[in-house]
């Protein structure tokens, strides 16, 4: 990769980041203290969510370009995938 794009890259991938848990955040502590009465939830322990979330729904593999494929009852193939065109 060019590093003229790394240099840029890297930033905006940075502030996507920050900006996403602060909107999960945000969310989260506009939304579940009134509705289920817990407490508001700090930026780190947002984090921390995000990253649970991301191992239970993805399974042990990298968040970039994986797929997912299991077996119906009945035999059929269920598949999913991120990062390419099937």
């Amino acid at each position: 990769m060019d590093p003229v794009m790394l240099i840029l890259i890297v930033p905006a991938a940075i502030i996507v980041f920050f900006v996403l848990l602060g909107l999960t955040q945000w969310l989260w502590n506009s939304t579940l203290p009134r509705v289920f009465g817990c407490r508001e939830i700090t930026m780190w322990e947002t984090f921390k969510i995000g990253l649970l979330a991301g191992i239970l729904f993805s399974g042990p593999s990298l968040p970039f370009g994986y797929s997912w494929s299991s077996t119906t009852p009945g035999g059929g193939k269920v598949s999913f995938t991120i990062g390419s065109v099937k």
